[in-house]
């Protein structure tokens, strides 16, 4: 995390500056989710939340333009309860003069979504939506903004995903879009352009392929893409250090860069015109983490609509971590915590209906769980959104071959990105040198899973739909009307009823009122290292097509 002294350089910069220019800011937030409150790192320090960012605005002499990347609203208790309104309340407070739509700001649904924008005092910017209605407020593709007397343009780019409820009308941008948008930006007087989009253009390993240039790779290819200057992207909850962008032909382009989640810091990209020339330079980007003061009259509103009954009540406690992606010394190959998840969702659900078996991913399961004492706000941050469960049937030869294309390999060893039911095992092999692992078996009830067969199959309602890790188990059109008839949908079975019935579960068992939340230890998925000379292409093939 970058330390004060980024945050007194930033400031000198801004000071320094203006002897030879006019001088402005850019700060930009993504990701928020809701995340309202302070909170405290290991050695019990408080940083984060919506006072302390207050606080560094008011703080801030220069003129600056306040912009966010969508994701802002759902994704906390207070935030589901008040549908985002909260999100929206705290936003105007800060001053933020746009936004875009990010894939679970849907998640109240059109009406939701609608009546939240409605209330937001800024622009809503998204070159790729249509047919959105919000009362008294048009989505415009783009906007200028008079900052210091610099004009900047900002094009906006949304992404819609798996929410709840989905919006429908959000649209892959094409290359032609983008340009146009830049065209258009010059031609109405644009000294700066800056896109702000719910997706990534950084090829980093830290930032899945699914989660970067799905809709933002277009933009590369247009012929103005070097005439914009400043990418500011989210979606991957992942801080990347800012950098420069080539177009296809090589040419230098925009800065570019990645805002960390759960404002736990902000970035900022200081711009400046020579007075005497007109030339505008764009610095890189900083990033200052929001660890100083709390604004006054901010952190009194939030502890208004603070839900002290979460931070009250002692579930469980977290003895020692539980990874959400597996560790090099962790022996399960599908972490605990999925596993947990899909083994509540395969109790829940059997009782209703006959059902084969249960999935859940690993990038539902949110983040690690650290050690410490899980009260209903622990609760409530590891299971943020509104997501339920549904069933639906897929034939058993679908179904291998999405298990094995769900296969990963990290920290030196192959895992699979879903934790199954405690009914289904399976066996992979594991070629380390070629970080490749293939499906060997798997059983459901102990009863080898046959290709012909068609299962009953329990998950999160938005994967069987194909989207984000879902796509190798995608049986549903999702803009099929006929959707809601291939998926029967279980409202009460949601993140926060598994969670809370695997509690239930250990207090039964454990006989206590306070248990330990641990990962079980049995071992579910069996890895088998590949040696020279072994079948590996031939097993899954032969899996594929056995009787």
């Amino acid at each position: 995390m970058i330390k004060k002294a980024v945050g007194l350089c930033l400031a000198f910069l801004f000071c320094v500056c203006g002897v030879w220019g006019r001088d402005i800011v850019i700060y930009h937030t993504s990701d928020i989710h809701g995340q309202y409150f302070g909170k405290k790192d290991g050695d019990g320090k408080s940083y984060g939340g919506f006072a302390r960012l207050s606080a560094v605005l008011k703080d801030t002499k220069t003129p600056f333009l306040l912009l966010d990347s969508g994701d802002f609203s759902s994704g906390s208790y207070e935030a589901n309860i008040s549908d985002g309104k909260y999100s929206v309340d705290l936003m105007n407070w800060a001053g933020y003069s746009a936004l875009t739509i990010g894939n679970h700001d849907t998640d109240f649904g059109d009406a939701g979504l609608g009546n939240m924008l409605a209330d937001f005092n800024g622009d809503v910017l998204a070159m790729n939506v249509s047919m959105f209605q919000i009362p008294n407020k048009s989505i415009k593709p783009h906007a200028i903004y008079n900052i210091g007397g610099i004009k900047v343009g900002v094009i906006g780019v949304a992404m819609d995903g798996a929410g709840t409820e989905r919006m429908h009308v959000v649209n892959s941008p094409t290359t032609e879009e983008f340009e146009a948008n830049i065209l258009a930006l010059k031609a109405e007087g644009a000294e700066v352009i800056v896109v702000i989009a719910h997706d990534s253009l950084i090829a980093d390993s830290t930032i899945s392929v699914d989660k970067r240039s799905n809709i933002l790779a277009p933009l590369t290819k247009a012929p103005s893409f070097k005439d914009v200057d400043l990418i500011l992207g989210g979606h991957a909850h992942t801080r990347t250090a800012p950098r420069k962008l080539n177009d296809v032909d090589g040419n230098e382009g925009p800065w570019a860069l990645e805002d960390e989640s759960y404002l736990r810091s902000i970035s900022a990209t200081v711009i400046s015109k020579d007075k005497r020339t007109g030339k505008i330079t764009v610095k890189e980007p900083q990033f200052i983490t929001l660890d100083g003061k709390e604004e006054p009259s901010v952190k009194e509103y939030l502890e208004s609509i603070r839900s002290t009954q979460l931070d009250d009540k002692l579930y469980a406690r977290v003895p020692k971590l539980i990874t959400k992606y597996p560790a090099a010394d962790q022996e399960d190959r599908a972490p605990g915590v999925a596993r947990i998840f899909a083994d509540q969702m395969y109790e829940s659900i059997k009782e209703q209906e006959p059902l084969d078996l249960a999935a859940y991913s690993l990038n539902s399961a949110r983040s690690d769980y650290e050690p410490g004492n899980m009260t209903g706000r622990y609760f409530a941050e590891k299971t943020p959104y509104k997501e339920h469960a549904g069933t639906f049937n897929i034939t058993g030869t679908h179904l291998l071959k999405a298990m094995n294309e769900s296969l990963g390999f990290r920290d030196g060893r192959c895992y699979s990105v879903y934790g199954y039911s405690k009914n289904v095992s399976m066996t992979i092999l594991c070629n380390p040198k070629e970080k490749k692992a293939l499906l060997y078996s798997v059983s459901i009830d102990g009863v080898a899973l046959k290709p012909k067969k068609v299962y009953r199959m329990a998950m999160l309602t938005h994967l069987p739909q194909g989207y984000y890790e879902g796509k190798p188990f995608k049986v549903v059109d999702p803009n099929s009307p006929q959707k809601n008839n291939l998926i029967k949908h279980y409202y009460t079975v949601t993140n926060e009823d598994m969670l809370f019935g695997a509690i239930n579960q250990f207090k039964k068992e454990q006989g206590e009122e306070i248990p330990d939340f641990e990962a079980p230890s049995d071992v579910q998925i069996k890895e088998v290292i590949e040696t020279p000379g072994s079948t590996i292409n031939k097993a899954y093939t032969s899996l594929l097509f056995a009787d």
